[in-house]
């Protein structure tokens, strides 16, 4: 089994370690307070996704890192990636996939992924279960004999009329 995530909340850098990161990949000069690389140069060299004007807004704190953006300096500085996000890790996974939520208390946090063909499967979830089941309401169904139901038919009317009918009888009538 392959662990996809965990954890993909935590982060082992500080903001500060990023400014430093970002500082030292762009070439910042402390003496000159320049950078080697222009923000267009930065954005080309790290490969990025994001628009120089986006770095240009992180470079004047006007705009915080996004996960992309994290990922793009540790990259370049060769520290490991954050864990994708279970979100990340579940866009593998079919539009058709069978959900299932084991009876538990707490919001889930742990999720195990596998193909229906695979034998280790077999058996743990080989019948559909619905996801949200409501409480069954309990129907209880007279058992009559056919000539019994001739005389409903011929009065045209339901068995829960009949019933009815029968219990506001019974219910009127001296007690045996």
């Amino acid at each position: 089994m392959e662990i996809l995530t965990t954890n993909a909340t935590h982060d082992d850098l500080t903001d500060e370690d990023y400014r430093d990161l970002y500082h030292e990949l762009r070439g910042y000069d402390p003496d000159s307070k320049n950078f080697v690389l222009s923000l267009r140069g930065f954005a080309d060299f790290l490969g990025s996704a994001m628009s120089h004007a986006v770095w240009a807004k992180y470079d004047k704190s006007e705009a915080q890192l996004t996960r992309r953006m994290k990922n793009e300096l540790r990259s370049k500085a060769g520290v490991p990636l954050l864990p994708p996000t279970v979100d990340e890790a579940m866009s593998v996974v079919s539009e058709d996939a069978s959900v299932y939520r084991l009876e538990s208390e707490g919001q889930p946090d742990q999720v195990v992924m596998g193909h229906s063909s695979d034998p280790r499967w077999r058996g743990l979830f080989s019948r559909p279960q619905s996801v949200v089941s409501k409480p069954r309401k309990k129907v209880i169904r007279p058992v009559v004999d056919e000539a019994t139901n001739v005389r409903r038919e011929a009065l045209g009317v339901e068995w829960k009329d009949v019933i009815r009918a029968g219990l506001d009888a019974l219910e009127s009538s001296p007690t045996p």
